[in-house]
C-alpha cells in the first residue's frame, strides 16, 4: 500500500523482465503482465487483449513523454503549477494565465481550472483520429494545434474564466468549442 515500495520493486521486477529479454522492451513489458512463461511459450507478445493493450498504452505514454521533452527543450516550454496543478505551457500563454487567475482570485475567490495544456504530435494524432477528422467534434489537425505547441489551455470553468482570459488577449472564437483560450483560436 506504499506507493513508493510498489514503485521501487515495480522497476526491479521490470529490470528483471529487460534482462532476461535482452532489452527488448516490448517483451519484458508483456512479461511484466502475462509472465515470462506465457511470453516463451507464444514466442512474443501473447494474444491476450490485456497484454496487448497494456504494452500498447506504456509504449505510447513513454513516446508521449520523450516527445514532450523533446518538445519543451524545441518550442521552450515550461512546467508551471497553476493553482496546485502543474501544466506545460509557453512562457507567453503561461504569464498571461497567470494574471488572469490571479485577477479571478481577487475578485471571486477561485481560480482557473485548466483541463487540458501542451500536447504531444502523438496525443494531437490521437484526439484528431477520435474526432474522425473534426468530423465527429471539433479538433485541430495535427502540426496545427496550438495546443502542441503550449500556446493554448481548454478551462473546465470557461464560464466564469472567460472575462479574465479575455482580458489577457487569450481568446476563444469558436462558439462550438467553449474551452479552448489562446491568442489566436486555432
Amino acid at each position: 500500500l506504499d506507493p513508493e515500495t510498489n514503485i521501487e520493486f515495480g522497476l526491479y521486477y521490470f529490470k528483471q523482465k529487460l534482462d532476461e529479454f535482452k532489452g527488448n522492451v516490448s517483451l519484458a513489458l508483456a512479461a511484466y503482465n502475462a509472465g515470462s512463461g506465457n511470453v516463451r511459450k507464444h514466442g512474443g507478445i501473447p494474444p491476450f487483449k490485456e497484454t496487448q493493450n497494456h504494452v500498447k498504452k506504456v509504449l505510447n505514454n513513454w513516446n508521449i513523454r520523450r516527445e514532450t521533452r523533446a518538445d519543451m527543450e524545441k518550442h521552450g516550454l515550461r512546467e508551471y503549477v497553476i493553482n496546485g496543478k502543474s501544466v506545460i505551457l509557453h512562457p507567453s500563454v503561461a504569464e498571461k494565465v497567470m494574471i488572469a487567475n490571479q485577477n479571478m482570485i481577487k475578485q471571486t475567490g477561485k481560480g482557473i481550472e485548466i483541463s487540458s495544456d501542451y500536447r504531444s504530435y502523438t496525443e494531437q494524432v490521437d484526439i484528431w483520429n477520435r474526432s474522425q477528422g473534426g468530423k465527429k467534434f471539433k479538433a485541430a489537425r495535427p502540426g496545427k494545434s496550438n495546443h502542441q505547441f503550449g500556446k493554448a489551455v481548454d478551462v473546465s470553468n470557461w464560464r466564469d474564466a472567460e472575462i479574465y482570459l479575455r482580458q489577457v488577449g487569450l481568446i476563444n472564437p469558436m462558439k462550438d468549442d467553449k474551452v479552448h483560450f489562446s491568442f489566436s483560436g486555432r
